[in-house]
């Protein structure tokens, strides 16, 4: 007898991608922005960046129907991101060492990834660096900068330099890459939003830091 078939479980509100790119890319964001904006830098300068996502998202909506699904869709992605551990995962930006033709070849990558990819795309990533296994092994020449993040912010990255001419100049066979194998690479801090935070030297930080002093940091 079927007294106790199992229901069907309802996903919970926000789950789904919202059907309007448009409005899925201002969910994300707005999520990104307000999860991670009070990580690093003082109340006020957080609570500006918080502000200027909510004016993002009111720029991408057209009704009040549609704020709402935003909304609904950026608090489910902020959900997720508190448990970020469970549903991280690593964008290889690939770059090839020749093309770059650059003694300090980490730097001037590193230089590329700032220039193209906004702050607000960036927050809370976790950023590893080096030379590829394959490049060890003599296979090829190629540095990679490890981005760790949940994917749904990884998939914003990538379209940011999907489209960059930059990148594309410089960049190597198969350029990005969602963790189709594990890279031999180091830690090199984390994006805050008074920049990046390290324990150590971080290359990721220096190069950063100079870009944002010349005034070079999309936001």
């Amino acid at each position: 007898m079927g007294f106790f078939k199992k229901r069907n479980k309802e996903p919970p509100p926000g789950a789904q991608m919202l059907p309007e790119p448009p409005l899925e890319l201002a969910a994300i964001e707005h999520a990104i922005a307000t999860q991670c904006s009070f990580i690093g830098g003082d109340a006020a300068y957080a609570l500006a960046f918080t502000r200027e996502a909510d004016e993002r998202m009111e720029r991408a909506v057209k009704s009040g129907e549609e704020r709402a699904l935003v909304t609904q869709r950026s608090d489910f992605l902020r959900e997720q991101m508190r448990s970020a551990f469970d549903i991280n995962t690593f964008l290889y930006v690939r770059f090839d060492i020749e093309k770059v033709d650059c003694n300090s070849y980490g730097y001037a990558c590193y230089e590329v990834l700032f220039r193209t990819v906004p702050l607000r795309r960036l927050l809370g990533v976790t950023f590893y660096a080096g030379d590829s296994n394959d490049t060890l092994e003599n296979k090829e020449n190629v540095f990679v900068i490890g981005l760790w993040a949940p994917v749904f912010q990884l998939e914003l990255i990538l379209q940011s330099l999907s489209k960059s001419s930059a990148f594309k100049d410089v960049c190597a066979q198969k350029p990005l890459q969602i963790l189709e194998h594990f890279e031999p690479l180091v830690k090199d801090g984390v994006m805050r939003v008074d920049g990046i935070a390290s324990e150590g030297d971080s290359l990721a930080k220096r190069i950063y830091d100079s870009l944002k002093l010349d005034g070079e940091i999309i936001m």
